[in-house]
């Protein structure tokens, strides 16, 4: 990984700049980075990038509401009421709730093939409108480094990603852009 090459090499000042482009980032961003970049880092560059997040996190921790959203994020019967949904709000309920799902959860399973099937029906959506592109290709990276998804879901998503990288640079529809 680049950053992580790189890393060693960049002066203090060099290394607060890219902290603060970090933290300007969106979560979605920001969370796909760590995950991403774990398997590549250096102990200290893990520390880094979790400085960058870890106002994210603090916020989330001190929040009340974020219970809820564990809640939700965790309920297969939330899910299935989103089902009826405009595809706008599933995919910003999708985007902040999946990074929230415990794997470990009992129903670890039923609520992955709800999170699956509900990804799916928003791609499929989205890519015959020609809309929410951009946020679509966030969702799939999302999934795919998640442990809530088997590897042929995972596999799925890895075929969708590349679709959607074609269709964004293959698009000027306005519509594609991130909300």
């Amino acid at each position: 990984m680049y950053l992580a090459e790189n890393f060693k090499i960049m002066s203090d000042s060099q290394k607060e700049k890219l902290l603060n482009e970090i933290k300007s980032w969106n979560q979605v961003d920001q969370v796909t980075l760590l995950i991403k970049s774990m398997d590549n880092l250096s102990l200290g560059m893990i520390k880094f990038l979790f400085s960058a997040t870890s106002d994210l996190l603090d916020s989330l921790k001190k929040s009340d509401q974020i219970n809820i959203l564990e809640e939700q994020a965790n309920n297969i019967r939330y899910f299935q009421l989103l089902n009826e949904q405009p595809v706008e709000k599933k995919l910003k309920t999708i985007m902040s709730y999946l990074p929230l799902v415990d794997h470990r959860n009992p129903l670890k399973e039923q609520l992955g093939n709800c999170y699956f099937n509900l990804i799916i029906g928003i791609l499929e959506t989205c890519k015959k409108q020609n809309c929410y592109l951009i946020d679509c290709r966030y969702v799939v990276q999302l999934a795919f480094h998640h442990p809530l998804f088997n590897e042929s879901q995972k596999t799925l998503f890895k075929k969708w990603s590349n679709h959607l990288e074609e269709n964004i640079l293959n698009s000027n529809n306005q519509c594609l852009q991130s909300r």
